[in-house]
């Protein structure tokens, strides 16, 4: 899956990150790779990060569309996601929740003749909108579901203006507008 291998020994070492042009901060069980390349063009601007640790797959993207992005685009966006890991097997999702930082979602497919459990975290802000998914097969939820609940639950958003705010003496990376890579807590 998105090519990395879904059984990964590694312990899960917690820590927070920013990735850099991902606008959230999120905590993660290992570092994330950067998987933008896959984007098309005309999502130019878009970032995305992959990280797996204990058959839990996690992927983060920021996507900066064309136009406004809204909760119908996103839900469509993960369903479509869903149907193309899917195996042939049936997909079935539904929201869970809706709430300040966006829609959570969950749902379930097949890859490789394994049952996956998926959840989702989306969200949009104007022509920004956010999908922090997490993938694991249902054979191992009992040990890796408590870590995708927590990654959902620690993003934070940081949207930026279409215009920074100046403060007159005061330089942008200051403000924290630079890159941060990482951020241990």
């Amino acid at each position: 899956m998105f090519g990395l291998g879904l059984n990964d020994a590694r312990p899960m070492d917690w820590k927070r990150y920013s990735p850099e042009g991902a606008q959230l901060s999120i905590d993660l069980p290992g570092e994330p790779l950067d998987a933008s390349q896959v984007f098309p063009e005309f999502l130019k601007g878009s970032k995305m990060y992959v990280t797996y640790r204990k058959q839990l797959v996690t992927v983060v993207s920021r996507l900066e569309l064309p136009g406004q992005a809204d909760e119908t685009m996103l839900t469509a966006a993960f369903t479509a996601m869903l149907n193309r890991v899917s195996s042939g097997g049936e997909v079935k999702y539904q929201i869970v929740s809706r709430g300040p930082v966006g829609t959570i979602m969950q749902g379930t497919t097949t890859y490789g003749g394994k049952a996956i459990e998926t959840r989702a975290l989306l969200s949009s802000k104007g022509t920004s909108s956010w999908m922090i998914v997490t993938m694991f097969p249902q054979s191992a939820a009992s040990t890796v579901r408590d870590a995708a609940e927590r990654i959902l639950n620690s993003v934070k958003l940081q949207p930026r203006a279409s215009r920074a705010p100046s403060i007159i003496g005061v330089h942008p990376q200051i403000l924290g507008h630079g890159g941060l890579a990482e951020r241990r807590s």
